[in-house]
C-alpha cells in the first residue's frame, strides 16, 4: 500500500474522499482556495510562459490533493505563511510553524512523509504536462514539420526542374545564336548572288537593246527595202 492511500479513501468515482475539517490551529491558517474540480493539467496555451498561472494552477492540484484530516504540508506553508510578518528569524519562523501542527497531534515523521505525497502530486502533474506537450507536438509541431519537409521537397523538385529549363534555354539559345550566324551567312551569300545576277541580267539586257538599237541603225535601207516588199505582197 501506498504512503498516499493510507490517507485516501477513492470515492467511485475516482476522487478523494472528504473527511471531517480539522480543528483550527494556534497559528491562524490561510484559508485554503476551493478546489478545482475536473482541474484540466497544464498545457500549452494563451500562458505559454507565464510563470504565475502555472504555479498557480499546480498549487490548485495541491488543494485539490489536500488531506483534510491531516496536519501536514500544506498546513505547515500556510502557517509559515502566515508568520511571515512576525519579527522572526527563518529558523524560528519554521518552529513555530511546526509547533503549531504539533499541537494538534501532528509529528514530524508525519509531516516530512507529506512532502513526498505533495511532491508526488507535483510529479503527476508534470506527468500530465508532458502527455499533453507530447499532444501539442503530434498535433501541431509534427504536421507543420510534415508541411514543412512536403514543402521543401516541392521547392527541390521546382529547382530540379527550373535548373533543367535552364540548361533548355541555355542549349536553344546556343543553338540560337548558331542558326542567326549560319542565316547572316545564307542571307549575305543570297544578296551577293542576286546582285550578281542583276548585274549580268542587265549587262546582257543593255547590250541586247544596244545591238538591236545598232542593228536597225546600220540595216535601216535593208529594213525599209523588205517593208516594201512585204507590203505589196
Amino acid at each position: 500500500m501506498k504512503f498516499k492511500d493510507l490517507w485516501i479513501k477513492p470515492t467511485p468515482d475516482g476522487s478523494p474522499e472528504a473527511g471531517p475539517a480539522p480543528t483550527p490551529a494556534a497559528v491562524p491558517l490561510r484559508p485554503a482556495p476551493i478546489p478545482v474540480q475536473n482541474q484540466a493539467p497544464a498545457t500549452v496555451g494563451a500562458s505559454d510562459g507565464d510563470t504565475t498561472v502555472f504555479v498557480t494552477q499546480l498549487e490548485n492540484a495541491l488543494e485539490k490533493a489536500n488531506l483534510p484530516t491531516q496536519q501536514d504540508y500544506l498546513d505547515f506553508s500556510k502557517s509559515l505563511h502566515n508568520l511571515e510578518s512576525l519579527p522572526m528569524d527563518e529558523a524560528t519562523r519554521y518552529k513555530a510553524a511546526y509547533a503549531a501542527l504539533q499541537s494538534f497531534g501532528c509529528d514530524l515523521r508525519q509531516l516530512l512523509e507529506s512532502f513526498d505525497y505533495y511532491q508526488g502530486i507535483l510529479d503527476g502533474e508534470k506527468d500530465k504536462f508532458d502527455e499533453a506537450m507530447r499532444s501539442a507536438v503530434s498535433e501541431n509541431v509534427t504536421e507543420k514539420e510534415k508541411d514543412i519537409k512536403d514543402l521543401t521537397g516541392e521547392n527541390d523538385d521546382h529547382a530540379a526542374e527550373i535548373q533543367k529549363l535552364n540548361a533548355a534555354i541555355t542549349l536553344n539559345q546556343q543553338k540560337i545564336a548558331k542558326l542567326q550566324a549560319e542565316l547572316g551567312d545564307i542571307n549575305t551569300r543570297l544578296n551577293q548572288r542576286k546582285a550578281g545576277f542583276l548585274a549580268a541580267y542587265t549587262t546582257l539586257k543593255q547590250r541586247l537593246q544596244s545591238d538591236e538599237t545598232k542593228l536597225k541603225t546600220y540595216l535601216a535601207a535593208e529594213l525599209s527595202a523588205q517593208s516594201s516588199s512585204t507590203s505589196r505582197k
